[in-house]
């Protein structure tokens, strides 16, 4: 009689552990390439420079929380030079602000 109780209560406990276990999901960050130029980049919001046309646009953004899509689309192009890292950002969202946020990692809600 003991063996069984013994055996029912290990039962119970393992159906108990596995189905409270969360599936383990392996997060492979994207990656992006920053291209070195030497052609002379002006900061003017236009990406008219020919640097920028042989450079890919990056896979567009993912939301914060996880994989899902956003609303908006958001795609970047990166260079650098001996002097400047540079970033273009593509954003389609309409309503691009800087809010009101006065601390460092504060949620942007």
């Amino acid at each position: 009689m003991k063996l069984k109780v013994t055996f029912l209560w290990l039962l119970s406990c393992s159906i108990s552990a596995l189905s409270c276990a969360q599936e383990e999901t392996t997060t492979i960050p994207e990656t992006y390439t920053a291209y070195k130029t030497s052609e002379a980049i002006t900061i003017d919001g236009e990406f008219n420079e020919d640097a920028w046309s042989k450079v890919a646009w990056s896979n567009p953004f993912i939301d914060i929380e996880g994989k899902k899509q956003p609303k908006y689309k958001t795609e970047v192009k990166m260079l650098w030079d001996d002097t400047y890292f540079y970033v273009l950002a593509k954003m389609d969202e309409p309503h691009v602000w800087g809010g009101d946020i006065t601390k460092r990692d504060a949620i942007i809600s």
